[in-house]
């Protein structure tokens, strides 16, 4: 399946090396079935998570984020990459985005999902409880 990517995202995901600057190692290749729905579960640490794992995968992909306060430069970007937002205290609104991931899935589209919904600040914790939805 060939992604189609732009020139504002191969901008933005560049862009957001100036804060995380990481190089990425891969260690194993994960096997990617090709037209098929793809969900990219990870565990969720920093704020810096976000942008190395679009680096890693390396095109575009609809991110599940819970609603957040945010600079405003950071929400820019987390709107410009199309991100489906979740009121995880909100019944109503946590099954509309469900709904949306669901349609984003049938068209396979892929889709990024940090399921501990939060970061983990502990450095006496691997990871925190995950969420149910993954």
């Amino acid at each position: 399946m060939s992604k189609k990517i732009s020139p504002l995202w191969k901008l933005l995901v560049k862009l957001s090396a100036i804060k995380a600057p990481y190089k990425i190692n891969f260690v194993n290749h994960p096997k990617i079935y090709k037209d098929a729905p793809i969900i990219w579960v990870l565990n969720h640490q920093r704020f810096f998570d976000f942008p190395i794992a679009l680096r890693a995968i390396g095109h575009p992909v609809k991110t599940v984020s819970g609603r957040q306060n945010l600079y405003f430069i950071d929400r820019l970007w987390f709107d410009a990459m199309k991100v489906i937002w979740i009121d995880r205290k909100d019944k109503v609104d946590s099954r509309k985005a469900v709904a949306i991931i669901e349609d984003n899935l049938k068209s396979n589209q892929e889709i990024l999902w940090f399921p501990e919904g939060t970061w983990n600040l502990s450095e006496n914790l691997l990871m925190l409880p995950m969420k149910w939805g993954v």
